[in-house]
């Protein structure tokens, strides 16, 4: 059976990881850990070269970010998992932009794809302000995915 557990590089993801840990192991689940790196696209004036320009420093911050996410599952996710003998398939996923629908098409995608049982996410990362202006990642996953989402 497979588990979904989406994770950004916040300290409350790790509840989730806990979570999966502590109930989803054993031989019959897989654990998949998935990490969105959200690039924002550059629209700069200036013709061809600022648009050069532009990929070049977008592509650069995106490496960036998914250094970032690599560095914060191998070293913080992948020991909280081998502590209970998890061996975790880790996904990385690079999206443009950082709307809510977006991220959350992305996971939906990714637990249909693997036919996931289960997709754990975050009730939010964000505070309640920000959550009300920007909108909610989790709010599109329960209304859209295919799987069940379990929310904690």
């Amino acid at each position: 059976m497979n588990v979904l557990v989406a994770v950004d590089n916040s300290e409350a993801t790790l509840r989730l990881v806990d979570f999966a840990a502590k109930h989803f192991h054993g031989p019959d689940y897989t654990l998949h850990i998935l990490h969105i790196q959200a690039v924002e696209a550059a629209a700069l004036p200036g013709g061809a070269g600022a648009a050069a320009f532009a990929y070049e420093t977008s592509d650069a911050l995106s490496e960036e970010q998914e250094a970032e996410a690599r560095k914060f599952l191998q070293e913080v996710v992948q020991p909280r998992l081998s502590k209970v003998n998890l061996k975790p398939v880790l996904h990385m996923k690079r999206v443009l932009g950082s709307s809510s629908s977006l991220i959350g098409e992305t996971i939906c995608k990714q637990a249909a794809e693997l036919d996931a049982a289960f997709t754990l996410l975050t009730k939010s990362s964000k505070n309640a302000i920000t959550k009300f202006f920007v909108g909610s990642v989790t709010k599109y996953c329960v209304q859209h995915s295919q799987n069940a989402v379990v929310v904690l």
